[in-house]
């Protein structure tokens, strides 16, 4: 969980670096999306069709910001982009070692 923190910080610093605060926090709103998506693919959890549908608004906003930026950086959207998906890996594994979830059933 130490691991994909740091990772999570030095992909925030590195994007920093290409694009603005705003830009990059507007990506970081991404988060529940990203949480969402990796629950279902990796752990296998599924949702209500509500929460899917709240997603399309949040999604729709992130791709409307990204196109219209001025100052939009390839490599910086996609530090930021994976630094998302660092923060959302994490928020599942200390939920996952706060429920006691056991990672070696297999």
């Amino acid at each position: 969980m130490s691991f994909v923190f740091c990772i999570n910080i030095v992909l925030g610093n590195v994007s920093l670096r290409y694009i603005p605060v705003s830009f990059m926090q507007t990506i970081k709103s991404f988060t529940p999306a990203t949480t969402v998506v990796l629950q279902w693919l990796v752990w296998r959890n599924y949702f209500e069709w509500r929460i899917w549908a709240s997603l399309v608004p949040i999604v729709g906003g992130i791709l409307l910001t990204s196109v219209t930026e001025l100052s939009f950086n390839m490599f910086g959207f996609c530090a930021a982009l994976f630094g998302c998906l660092a923060t959302s890996t994490k928020t599942i594994l200390a939920e996952s070692l706060l429920h006691g979830y056991k990672f070696d059933r297999y």
